[in-house]
């Protein structure tokens, strides 16, 4: 089964922001267990956007209007990548899905799953649903936190660990999640 687990940066959180960076990682995963089989893709890109990058969003992710300016994303490869996935991973979807749907508008109709949400990380002690905390709960090294490719790379680790009593992997639980926190899985 092909999923991708997907981040984005962003010009800040208001309706009228833009996404600045996009990471994501096509990976296969065998459907019983939720454990990684292999990489089919990925990409990693920034983007130019029409409005100012806020100084709160820039506190965040260190990318300035100089790091972005000229570039664009490869909407074409974007999406040959992740129409034919399963499923996209986002491990806030309310907020990366509204963005990407905002960018491209053939994204909101993407089975979307949320890794924040759709599993109850306090029922295995994590401290809280956060993405840094639930890395450093599990000694996961975040790498370059808050920017897209590393949040992917870490989100991979984090899902890939194994329940504490089911055995399969965190990836296979949100994927499986019967919570509000989805849109409905494609069958490809």
């Amino acid at each position: 089964m092909k999923i991708a687990l997907l981040d984005t940066e962003t010009t800040g959180a208001a309706r009228h922001d833009e996404v600045i960076e996009l990471a994501f990682a096509v990976i296969t995963i065998d459907p019983e267990s939720g454990r990684f089989t292999g990489l089919d893709g990925h990409y990693r890109g920034l983007r130019e956007p029409r409005v100012p990058i806020s100084a709160g969003a820039l506190a965040v992710h260190g990318i300035s209007m100089e790091s972005v300016r000229g570039h664009s994303l490869d909407e074409p490869a974007c999406r040959a990548l992740l129409e034919p996935c399963a499923a996209i991973v986002a491990h806030n979807i309310t907020f990366d899905r509204a963005m990407m749907g905002r960018l491209w508008s053939w994204t909101l109709h993407l089975p979307w799953r949320c890794s924040c949400w759709g599993f109850d990380w306090r029922s295995i002690g994590a401290p809280n649903r956060r993405l840094q905390s639930l890395l450093a709960h599990f000694r996961i090294d975040p790498g370059s936190a808050h920017r897209a490719g590393s949040d992917v790379k870490a989100m991979h680790a984090l899902l890939q660990q194994h329940h504490p009593t089911s055995g399969r992997t965190f990836l296979w639980h949100v994927l499986n999640q019967s919570s509000r926190a989805r849109v409905p899985l494609q069958t490809r």
